[in-house]
């Protein structure tokens, strides 16, 4: 009974983080071919906007599923060093991203000229 309503809250979670990404799917496609070195980097800065948004989300559930991990440890050491370990990972994922993130747009502000 515990695991399956783990498992319900884990789907509930999961689809609550993941439902804002339904209205990316809204977004039109663009009909005309890529002609200018500007649409060239708006289509990318969308996409990375879109896997950034993922990431995200990714490292949001995993933050949430290390609490929760420590807070179902019941004081066993190693459950607290895994979930510690889980959060670190998170914190550590966002700051890469974080960085990889500026560093795309500070290229891409470097090649507009703005």
């Amino acid at each position: 009974m515990k695991s399956l309503s783990t498992k319900a809250i884990k789907a509930i979670a999961l689809s609550a983080l993941l439902l804002p990404l339904l209205t990316l799917a809204q977004q039109p496609v663009p009909q005309v071919p890529l002609t200018s070195t500007h649409q060239i980097f708006a289509l990318i800065n969308r996409v990375i906007n879109i896997i950034a948004a993922v990431f995200f989300l990714v490292a949001i559930f995993v933050i949430i599923q290390a609490g929760w991990m420590y807070l179902n440890s019941e004081g066993d050491e190693g459950k607290v060093t895994e979930a510690r370990q889980k959060l670190i990972y998170a914190a550590v994922g966002i700051a890469v991203a974080l960085i990889a993130y500026s560093a795309t747009s500070l290229v891409a502000n470097f090649l507009q000229g703005s």
